[in-house]
């Protein structure tokens, strides 16, 4: 049953949305400073 194996993945959403963010932030602030210079 993979479906079930993907759904405990998915168990803790804001674990991962949060993983994102932060990831994209850190994108963000990359470019940010990089078109500033």
């Amino acid at each position: 049953m993979k479906g079930t194996s993907l759904c405990q993945k998915v168990q803790n959403p804001d674990s991962m949305a949060m993983m994102n963010f932060k990831w994209f932030a850190h994108r963000l602030s990359l470019q940010l400073s990089a078109t500033k210079s």
